[in-house]
């Protein structure tokens, strides 16, 4: 057998036992605090026959438009709920964990067993962001227009053309499309500042031009939807929301005292070392991805995954060229058991690489089944969602407007059905204005009482330890059910069945 074979097949090798790793990792109990919102939308659009655009889920945004930019993701996840339940959203987050790290692949070369070290810790890095969310779709779609821009790279032909066709898609799933765009444009940029300082680049002026305008048309396809025009807005009306970075966790900077972020730093290293010690100039395209993309993962942690996707093939690039000492080097060469002729029979080698597969797939099977087993989705909705006080109230309150915690609202929306909101994780939509409202409320502001009275609230549904139940006992208010994690107070005793 030649080595091009040998090394074809222990590329394939290391590449299933490390998409089955990330497949591990992503498979968990498919709870997160959006998904509740995003069923109820799919549900109401499958009921109506159009996307939701209109909000009717809160009180607070009542009938006012809503760019509901994730319809389509919304309606599969909601199939997908409803036809095999957490079971099959477990399984929905895992395989697009490892289609979208599988694309990324495509665009590392490199050393196969040096690929899946990369592969499996961008995907420790980039697990954060493995929810059953449409962001996971968005982060397939990132991969896969950095594979089409990497082969442009390489060799310029029509296949760009089908840019604007995925961010027509792109543009119904999710809001991230702007990722897309950037990274084209990062592309775009390094591309034109390499020829003008004549740096070597890889396409020249007509090909630059020709990717401007693919992108001009990708932007504006993302238009063809039930938004409209809105759609091309998307990208700067969350940006502009200054009150995400406090209240949302995956908008705030990352903590590094926290061991899955701490990674995400040493990830960060490891990629500045193998920069520093390869025999090899950065491309200024790469300069400018990995600058913007490194920029928004410190800002954000749920810029984590787009990141990942952007440096994991510059790494695999750099790892080819890096100045291996001579010790080192002589080292390696002294233990490689090639030299002394005890290689391990072929025959024996591929049992033991089926055998490894096997057990590393039925880990896969065994891990699923495990986290979505009813007893442990149970154990983890009533330890992250007020899910006794919200049976209590649905058996004991009248339809009520709640003023509510706001990791809880979506989780509302979907239990208590005649039950408005005063918000929940469409931030897009509530902006500042209703989430300096609600902290103001949360932490028994001096605008508190203004504010319960401006929207008619008689039903507080609130972490038992927040400021505000102090404060509105102190008004009149009653505790109708406390429990150790939420508290529910009403100011008409009326209201309680």
């Amino acid at each position: 057998m030649t080595s091009a074979r040998i090394n074809e097949k222990n590329t394939a090798f290391f590449l299933v036992i490390a998409l089955l790793l990330i497949f591990i990792m992503a498979a968990r109990t498919p709870l997160d605090t959006d998904l509740w919102w995003h069923l109820r939308a799919g549900e109401e659009t499958i009921r109506s026959g159009s996307p939701v655009t209109v909000d009717n889920f809160s009180f607070s945004r009542f009938n006012e438009p809503w760019t509901n930019h994730s319809w389509l993701s919304q309606v599969i996840l909601y199939e997908i709920y409803g036809m095999t339940g957490f079971a099959g959203l477990s399984l929905f987050v895992s395989i697009s964990a490892v289609l979208c790290m599988g694309i990324v692949s495509l665009q590392m070369p490199g050393k196969p067993i040096i690929k899946m070290f990369l592969l499996v810790l961008g995907g420790i890095v980039a697990s954060v962001n493995w929810v059953p969310r449409p962001q996971i779709l968005s982060l397939v779609l990132l991969a896969l227009t950095g594979f089409i821009l990497y082969q442009y790279q390489k060799k310029p032909d029509r296949w760009i053309w089908i840019l604007p066709v995925i961010f027509m898609i792109w543009g119904n799933l999710h809001g991230g499309y702007a990722l897309g765009l950037l990274l084209a444009g990062c592309v775009l940029a390094g591309s034109i500042l390499a020829l003008l300082s004549g740096a070597n680049s890889s396409l020249d002026w007509r090909e630059i031009l020709r990717l401007a305008v693919v992108i001009v048309i990708g932007y504006l396809t993302t238009a063809i939807s039930p938004n409209g025009l809105k759609t091309l807005l998307i990208p700067f009306q969350t940006v502009n929301v200054t009150g995400l970075q406090n209240l949302i966790s995956e908008w705030a900077s990352p903590d590094f005292h926290e061991p899955l972020q701490l990674v995400f730093l040493v990830y960060f290293i490891l990629f500045i070392w193998l920069l520093a010690f390869a025999r090899k100039p950065v491309r200024l395209e790469y300069l400018f991805s990995i600058s913007v993309f490194a920029f928004l993962a410190f800002t954000a942690r749920r810029n984590f995954g787009p990141f990942v996707i952007v440096s994991l093939p510059v790494m695999a690039e750099f790892s080819q060229h890096l100045e291996i000492p001579p010790k080192v080097s002589n080292s390696i060469q002294k233990w490689n058991p090639g030299r002394s002729g005890k290689t391990i029979p072929n025959g024996l080698r591929k049992v033991i690489n089926c055998l490894i597969i096997v057990l590393l797939a039925s880990a896969c099977i065994i891990k699923t089944v495990y986290v979505t087993q009813p007893d442990l989705v149970d154990h983890y909705l009533r330890q992250n969602y007020p899910l006794d006080a919200v049976e209590w109230v649905s058996r004991h309150v009248s339809p009520s407007r709640v003023m509510n915690e706001y990791n809880w609202g979506g989780f509302i929306t979907w239990q208590l059905r005649d039950f408005p909101v005063f918000i929940d994780g469409r931030t897009d939509l509530f902006g500042d204005e209703i989430i300096n409202e609600w902290q103001d409320v949360m932490q028994c502001g001096s605008r508190t009482k203004q504010i319960l009275n401006k929207w008619d609230v008689h039903l507080l549904m609130v972490e038992n330890s927040r400021p505000v139940i102090d404060c509105a006992v102190n008004d009149g208010w009653q505790v109708v059910y406390q429990d150790d994690q939420a508290a529910v107070l009403t100011d008409e005793i009326s209201r309680v069945k």
